[in-house]
């Protein structure tokens, strides 16, 4: 299977690169600049915008799958879903299948159901509201957001 990780370099994109190469799957490594570490031999590394869908579709063109893992740099959490909508956007033209990575704010908390993970200061400290509520903003830009 070939497989497009955006946001290759991240926490969670670098262990899903790793975790598909160990499994014998091609990959596409998209990266915002140029990655710290070198990506795994045999993986196509490139740079992407995720924000370019005319770009990222291109990139994704003969893929299986894409996994977008990307999240906005601090100070910058006002782009995750117009980034998630991009994406998805660059994924129908190319006519694959995307699995996009989130957060659990927007999850409901499991001792008040009636709330959000993301109103819940136990699980989310004040430092990380900003990328909760990107999260969970995120979350609502996908399609099955009405049933949330």
């Amino acid at each position: 299977m070939k497989i497009a990780v955006v946001g290759a370099a991240g926490m969670v994109g670098s262990r899903v690169v790793d975790e598909a190469v160990s499994r014998g799957h091609d990959l596409v490594a998209v990266f915002r600049k140029e990655p710290a570490v070198a990506p795994p031999p045999g993986v196509i590394a490139v740079h992407g915008d995720a924000n370019d869908p005319g770009h990222m579709s291109r990139l994704f063109a003969g893929t299986d799958a894409v996994v977008a893992a990307s999240r906005p740099a601090p100070g910058h959490e006002d782009t995750a879903v117009r980034t998630t909508e991009a994406l998805l956007t660059a994924a129908e033209t190319a006519g694959t299948r995307i699995l996009v990575v989130g957060g659990a704010a927007p999850l409901r908390n499991p001792g008040h159901p009636g709330r959000l993970v993301l109103d819940s200061p136990e699980y989310v400290p004040e430092p990380f509201r900003a990328i909760a509520a990107a999260s969970a903003a995120q979350r609502c830009s996908l399609p099955e957001c009405a049933e949330v």
